[in-house]
């Protein structure tokens, strides 16, 4: 109850809801489990994917699309790969199919966190990532890989540090202002 952006990150019902339902992954001795909303987002991802990663590679690449304004995606359009996922799936995963055969996100956030999920992989690459900062829909995750890489330590500095040099002597501004933002 103490922290601003944690109380702000569970305000949101949908999030309060996954993470009531996701209750065994937030146990009171872990307090780091609810330390940010990059924190919760990870929780909840191994909660959602069960740690497989064909359902994490199934969940960022709709998020990517999700990202181009691609809001839903056609049954009958998945390769054989993503379908089998689709069929296997937990069904806690943040996806469901409407009442036209297609496939969405539950809410904006699991896209979201999906995308952040796909920044991480590539969190150590400033010059990769940053192209995202012009694209209105991967700013939320942008924001969630400055607030994680400020906890991540690289020879003695956070990894924020040396991602945010980067950009500046890259000019890349906008990327940069999105992680003094974060």
């Amino acid at each position: 109850a103490s922290h601003d952006e944690i109380i702000a990150a569970l305000s949101n019902l949908r999030t309060l809801a996954w993470v009531l339902q996701a209750d065994t992954r937030f146990q009171p001795t872990d307090v780091r489990a609810l330390a940010s909303p990059a924190a919760i987002a990870d929780h909840l991802w191994r909660y959602w994917t069960e740690g497989k990663v064909r359902f994490q590679n199934l969940l960022v690449r709709l998020a990517e699309r999700e990202a181009n304004f691609e809001h839903s995606f056609e049954v009958s359009k998945l390769d054989p790969v993503d379908a089998a996922a689709m069929d296997e799936r937990p069904t806690r995963m943040p996806l469901r199919i409407n009442a036209r055969n297609r496939i969405e996100f539950q809410h904006d956030l699991a896209a979201e966190w999906s995308r952040f999920q796909r920044l991480k992989e590539i969190a150590d690459q400033p010059e990769q990532w940053a192209s995202y900062a012009d694209r209105p829909l991967w700013i939320g995750a942008l924001r969630m890989l400055g607030s994680f890489l400020l906890r991540e330590i690289v020879d003695s500095v956070t990894a924020w540090d040396v991602a945010f040099e980067t950009l500046e002597n890259q000019k890349k501004t906008l990327a940069a202002d999105i992680l003094l933002d974060a």
